[in-house]
């Protein structure tokens, strides 16, 4: 191959991660949510939940009422949203990410006891102080 092609090539390649967040952040703006914490819950189609989403929208909303101000961003995305699941590589439903900024805090996909996922939440979110984030309160 030329010296001169595979240059530009390796640029192209670098370059793309970062068009991609572009594109993402121009169609969905709540990712550039340095504020607060982002809460995706992807899930299989709407019509025909399994019953192992409901294990993550009941903990999501016992923790939401529990620490109100904790997670007060959540997004519903739908399997037919390709381009989020290939960002986020979602490959197993239900799945859940909690985004601070563009940084993925916490990760959980397939089944999961109601439990474990709360447990998770509450983990994450409260033990390694995501609510008191400096930027939070500037």
């Amino acid at each position: 191959m030329n010296k001169g092609l595979i240059i530009p090539l390796m640029f192209f390649w670098m370059m793309l991660p970062s068009c991609q967040h572009d594109n993402l952040s121009s169609k969905y703006p709540y990712l550039n949510n340095e504020e607060e914490l982002v809460t995706l819950l992807f899930t299989e189609n709407a019509e025909s939940e399994p019953a192992d989403h409901h294990a993550y929208y009941d903990a999501l909303l016992d923790f939401q009422q529990e620490y109100p101000d904790a997670l007060s961003k959540v997004h519903a995305v739908d399997e037919t949203d390709h381009q989020l699941m290939q960002y986020y590589e979602v490959t197993d439903f239900p799945a859940m990410i909690i985004l601070d900024g563009e940084e993925v805090q916490l990760r959980l996909e397939g089944s999961n006891d109601y439990t474990v996922i709360k447990d998770e939440i509450k983990n994450k979110v409260l033990a390694e102080d995501l609510l008191t984030s400096s930027k939070r309160y500037n």
